[in-house]
């Protein structure tokens, strides 16, 4: 494939994926290991795919606190 068509193509799709409307959350957790991480910022639909992206970024941690930004 041509560059310049590639391109094309990626530009069209993103622009087909701008209708969606990403959210912004903020999470304060509790690690396995004990420690406290807060301020983490995930874009996402709704506040259980935040949670999915979240668990993937930091396994076994516990949510202390989530804020709508």
């Amino acid at each position: 494939m041509i560059r310049r068509e590639f391109l094309v193509i990626l530009s069209s799709t993103s622009i087909s994926l701008g209708a969606i409307k990403l959210n912004k959350y903020i999470f304060k957790v509790k690690t396995k290991s004990g420690g406290i991480v807060g301020g983490i910022l995930i874009e996402a639909k709704d506040v259980e795919a935040a949670k999915v992206k979240l668990m993937k970024r930091y396994p076994g941690c516990m949510i202390l606190n989530v804020e709508v930004k």
